[in-house]
């Protein structure tokens, strides 16, 4: 009986991969066993904020296999679904769910979502903002676009109520 897992595609041996914390690096380095392996290089690579290649994943994932261990075999799952290409992946639902007169920016560039979770002190959402709703100041989330719309839309209602009373 055989198992038939589905086929992942795998991205490119030399393109560049990315969402590697600083956590994995840690981790990659407690499980290095010699200061030039592949588990190493990872480490100091991501230390050093550097590109790393899917082929680096790949021989530290296969080191990360030798060991009969959990927390190794955990890791290597955690690097090896980084190495996934998911460009035919179906977006999140509530990017589906979002008016079409919210705009998303080019994702070449990096804005803060400027939804404040805490108007009193300032606090912003840490999330990169992608989505421009028009009526809004600023560039915001996924999740924070559907709020803010909402938002825009109850303020519009009440001046449109209130400019009604003024009128009679």
């Amino acid at each position: 009986m055989s198992s038939t897992a589905p086929s992942r595609l795998r991205l490119p041996p030399n393109a560049e991969v990315t969402g590697i914390g600083k956590k994995s690096a840690d981790l990659a380095l407690f499980w290095s066993r010699s200061p030039r392996d592949a588990l190493a290089t990872l480490s100091g690579l991501v230390i050093l904020r550097r590109p790393v290649t899917v082929r680096l994943v790949d021989e530290a994932v296969a080191i990360l296999r030798t060991f009969a261990v959990d927390g190794a075999r955990r890791l290597a799952d955690r690097l090896d679904s980084l190495t996934v290409d998911r460009s035919d992946e179906k977006s999140p639902w509530y990017i589906h769910a979002l008016p079409e007169r919210v705009v998303r920016r080019p994702s070449d560039k990096r804005y803060p979502c400027a939804y404040l979770i805490e108007p009193t002190t300032k606090l912003q959402c840490s999330n990169s903002g992608l989505f421009v709703v028009p009526g809004a100041r600023g560039t915001f989330c996924a999740l924070h676009a559907h709020r803010t719309v909402s938002r825009v839309e109850r303020k519009s209602h009440r001046l449109a109520r209130h400019r009604g009373m003024s009128e009679t």
